[in-house]
């Protein structure tokens, strides 16, 4: 029995071969147990050292110098063993988060007197319970994915329980170089976990563990209609609260190269996308990232506003020879040169508004008055590409304003790969007017 240090002090064994000598002199029990072999269920191993009461004090129960080895033990059993000291809020959180895997080279040192437990910093004594294990899972708070296939060890050190894993996974991507510690077991209403880790995987399944995670929904699922392909590397920090997980705090950064990434359904995808996301549990930020955009390149930004939405701004140079390729027309025919052009994504929940503004400097048109124009002229364009209110999923309404001269608003829907024109309105040098069915033009070209 080792009463200040462990809640259930008497261990149930299967297996005992122990021994003991003990001397009791002017009010003093000394007890030497020079070698002490045992076994249960969970953990199988030896104890060595010697106890003694401290008759002179009125409130410890003695001093003790205790060195186990062990050679087993099972990782989800970790629990039972935890000091008195950590509480019973994170000897619970280790009985429901540490599960499956075993244990090895488990080692166990108590040294001083008891009163003072648990030796805070090594002041007075030391306390430390170390374990190297390897096929156990960690499900560390409801909601989150957790880590499988954990290898590494686990080590409690006076006030302090750390996990270093070696390698785990989470989904589909490995983590190496993760740390799991509570830094003050002493205060167990304020005990907080802090994990950090790197992963390697696909970009994929980087946006599989916000969306399985309640960033997800604290970010208002802006990444839930994200795609990508690719893969890249996670730095991951969490500071979770065990008391009040809602108030978790995460940080971390997601570097990534040649990639190909589509913000929302319907928007163009990024091809050989390279750069690096940053994020908070409410914020996504993107600094200085390039990909390409229908064979061009282009400088990539994102950062979440004020009121949560994610804008994504794009920046980069349009060819005519470049937009052949993705999608010919007999337009195109009329048309040569390249011009520069910007763009917003906004997005907010599952939906995605896109804005494209160029002034079609560089662009040289022979097309009829009044879209003929020589490549110096300024032309202002923009083209909006939305969800309109109440719409079905699949569809979208695309806006073409050509300065003054052209004003175009299509409703379409997808069907298969493609999508197909329900309904629109072209106006020359007049806003277009959207019929109940069909195409409606209007206007003059005078």
């Amino acid at each position: 029995s080792l009463p200040r240090v462990f809640p259930e002090p008497r261990i149930a064994l299967d297996e005992l071969d122990a021994q003991v000598r003990w001397t009791v002199a002017n009010q003093r029990v000394d007890v030497h147990f020079p070698k002490v072999d045992f076994a249960n269920a969970d953990i199988a191993g030896s104890v060595a050292g010697h106890f003694n009461t401290l008759p002179q004090s009125t409130n410890s129960p003695g001093d003790i110098d205790l060195t186990g080895s062990f050679k087993r033990g099972k990782a989800a059993e970790v629990w039972r063993y935890l000091p008195f000291v950590a509480g019973e809020l994170t000897r619970n959180w280790v009985r429901d988060s540490l599960r499956d895997g075993k244990a090895e080279n488990i080692k166990l040192r108590v040294k001083g007197d008891l009163w003072e437990f648990p030796w805070i910093r090594d002041k007075g004594g030391e306390f430390s319970v170390s374990a190297d294990f390897a096929g156990a899972r960690l499900a560390y708070a409801a909601g989150w994915p957790e880590l499988t296939n954990i290898a590494g060890t686990m080590l409690f050190h006076g006030e302090r329980m750390v996990i270093q894993g070696k390698r785990a996974n989470s989904l589909g991507a490995v983590i190496s170089d993760t740390t799991a510690e509570i830094p003050d077991l002493t205060h167990p209403k304020d005990a907080r976990l802090v994990i950090r880790g790197r992963a390697d995987g696909p970009t994929s399944e980087f946006l599989a563990f916000i969306n399985a995670s309640p960033v997800s929904e604290q970010l208002d699922q802006v990444t839930r209609e994200m795609r990508a392909t690719g893969s890249g590397t996670l730095n991951l920090g969490i500071d979770m609260p065990l008391q009040h997980v809602a108030d978790t705090r995460v940080t971390g950064s997601y570097q990534f190269a040649g990639n190909e990434l589509i913000a929302a359904t319907g928007m163009p995808p990024l091809t050989e996308a390279s750069g690096k996301v940053e994020f908070t549990e409410r914020t996504l930020t993107i600094r200085d990232a390039a990909a390409k955009i229908f064979g061009s390149p282009v400088a990539v930004t994102a950062q979440t506003e004020s009121d949560g939405k994610v804008m994504l701004g794009l920046a980069g140079n349009a060819s005519i020879a470049d937009l052949r390729r993705v999608a010919d027309s007999p337009w195109f025919d009329h048309l040569s040169g390249s011009t520069a052009w910007r763009a917003n994504v906004a997005v907010r929940g599952q939906s995605a508004t896109l804005v494209v503004d160029s002034n079609l400097q560089g662009i040289t048109s022979s097309l009829p008055e009044p879209l003929n124009k020589p490549a110096g002229t300024a032309l202002p364009l923009r083209i909006e590409l939305g969800k309109p209110p109440g719409a079905v999923a699949g569809s979208d309404e695309m806006h073409i304003a050509l300065d003054q001269l052209l004003d175009v608003r299509l409703l379409r829907r997808r069907d298969g790969n493609k999508m197909i024109v329900e309904r629109g309105g072209i106006g020359l040098r007049e806003a277009a007017n959207m019929p109940e069915r069909g195409l409606a033009v209007a206007g003059s070209v005078g």
